[in-house]
């Protein structure tokens, strides 16, 4: 299967990485900090336009931020990987991969937060993580594939 890696792509793709790893690397009370802050700016903005009292989660940002994090990981990753060819067997083995390389990534960036102070180890952050890489790779996909047929690539 012949690839064409796109750099530009394939590094931001790997910086996003470092920047996951990063999230994951903080301790319990330091992600919940960040996790209350990002829940003030979400209320105030919703507040501000409805005048209604919102109450949201610590446990609803946190994994809408799982599912964003692991979204542009699958849409980096998909982007990555642009095929030579539009085949229906190469678009499907290269989203494989990208789906296969964001589980195992998510994986290993839940294993790491068992070893953080006060954090843990979730198989279902890796199942929100995984359906949120898949999106990211679908609507790469989709896209690509509306971008070739109306450009007729």
């Amino acid at each position: 299967m012949k690839i064409i890696v796109s750099k530009f792509w394939l590094l931001a793709a790997i910086a996003w990485c470092v920047v996951i790893f990063m999230f994951s690397n903080a301790p319990a009370n330091v992600s919940a900090g960040q996790s209350s802050s990002v829940k003030e700016i979400i209320i105030n903005v919703v507040s501000s336009i409805s005048n209604n009292k919102t109450v949201i989660t610590d446990f609803a940002i946190r994994k809408t931020g799982h599912v964003l994090e692991y979204t542009l990981l699958g849409a980096l990753l998909a982007l990555s990987l642009y095929p030579y060819n539009w085949s229906k067997r190469f678009i499907i083995e290269s989203s494989l991969f990208c789906l296969a390389f964001s589980v195992i990534y998510a994986c290993t960036d839940e294993l790491h937060q068992y070893f953080i102070s006060g954090r843990s180890m979730r198989l279902t952050d890796v199942f929100i993580d995984s359906a949120g890489a898949l999106f990211g790779i679908i609507v790469i996909r989709v896209g690509m594939n509306y971008i070739k047929k109306s450009h007729r690539i």
